[in-house]
């Protein structure tokens, strides 16, 4: 019984002053949540939105509409939804939206 309890004191040892056991590790968990499904009145809202999004820049680009009209579109759009709109834009019409933000805060 001494030598089984003596052989089980220097596995503990060996394994403790192993360099493995020195190495520091991190356990970490991973999240993930579902994102909320969308029905078809979502995807019909968003279509329609970008249609106004596109009429917008449309006009503006043909000089039907000022910087700041279409900036003022471009802004509704992202208080409904929520989301950011991923175009490049010209310096004057960055600008309006930038102003536009800034008003509505």
């Amino acid at each position: 019984m001494r030598s089984l309890t003596l052989f089980a004191l220097v596995l503990m040892f060996a394994a403790c002053s192993s360099e493995e056991a020195q190495q520091e590790t991190v356990d970490t968990v991973m999240v993930f949540t579902a994102t909320p499904s969308r029905g078809r009145s979502d995807s019909a809202t968003r279509a329609q939105s970008m249609n106004e999004i596109m009429a917008a820049l449309n006009a503006y680009a043909e000089h039907t509409m000022s910087a700041d009209e279409a900036a003022k579109v471009i802004v509704d759009d992202q208080r409904k939804s929520g989301r950011s709109l991923n175009i490049v834009m010209d310096p004057p019409l960055l600008a309006a939206v930038r102003r536009e933000q800034e008003r509505r805060k």
